[in-house]
């Protein structure tokens, strides 16, 4: 399981800064004998790109 707040940062219309924070959770379902579980708070900083949509037109005149 794996939930947490996060943001962009529009540098340009295809290019973000990316930020957060998540709680992650790695268990076995108590499906074995052990299920001790990892419980994590994990934060996070990256950079995402974003890759130009064609419109309704341009997907149909591809070859």
């Amino acid at each position: 399981m794996e939930t947490g707040p996060g943001v962009h940062y529009f540098v340009t219309d295809r290019i973000t800064w990316t930020m957060g924070v998540r709680y992650h959770h790695i268990s076995n379902a108590d499906l074995g004998e052990r299920n001790t579980g990892i419980n994590e708070v994990l934060a996070y900083v990256g950079v995402t790109f974003f890759t130009p949509q064609l419109s309704l037109t341009q997907r149909e005149a591809r070859p």
